[in-house]
């Protein structure tokens, strides 16, 4: 599990607070840690890959990692609340431009285009796996299911799984 976590360089790689050289350690200690451990990975993950509604470079990078988390059985339903939180994130301009109060620049503008490319690809990333998550719509555990089918409304647009798949499905569940 997490094979190829090294074969990213993650000091190139940004998140919410520069470079994303401590994402490998909290995703190990998600995947490997105690339960206190894995606590504290999740709420610093929150705060980097994901924070204040906005995603970062280094989440498209991470969504492989936690997806292989939850293939495994690994805190699922954090991570697939994390996951569904990437799905539905934007770019930091895009939540918080509007505190430039009329001041917005061209650099500003060049800004808002590249975190904009890092959240299509977060949401990119998220969609690749909509099949896993078509198929954990069938899990026992209810909350599961129910974060699966947020998910997959989130990127239908990106995926093969259409609303009428997931309508089927949550039909045929008890």
């Amino acid at each position: 599990m997490l094979e190829k976590l090294d074969d990213i360089d993650w000091s190139k790689i940004s998140h919410a607070y520069g470079p994303a050289t401590d994402v490998p350690g909290q995703l190990r200690a998600l995947a490997f840690g105690d339960q206190q451990q894995r606590q504290r990975a999740l709420w610093e993950l929150h705060g980097n890959i994901w924070h204040q509604q906005t995603v970062y470079e280094a989440s498209a990078f991470a969504v492989p990692f936690l997806i292989e988390l939850v293939q495994n059985k690994i805190a699922q339903e954090d991570i697939l609340s994390l996951i569904a939180l990437i799905a539905a994130g934007t770019s930091y301009l895009g939540v918080h431009g509007s505190l430039l109060r009329g001041e917005w620049t061209e650099e500003d503008q060049k800004k808002l285009e590249n975190e904009q490319l890092w959240v299509d690809a977060a949401k990119r990333a998220v969609a690749t796996h909509a099949e896993l998550f078509f198929t954990l719509m069938a899990s026992s555990d209810q909350r599961i299911r129910e974060l699966c089918i947020l998910i997959l409304g989130m990127i239908e647009t990106l995926s093969d799984v259409t609303a009428p798949d997931v309508i089927d499905r949550i039909r045929g569940v008890d």
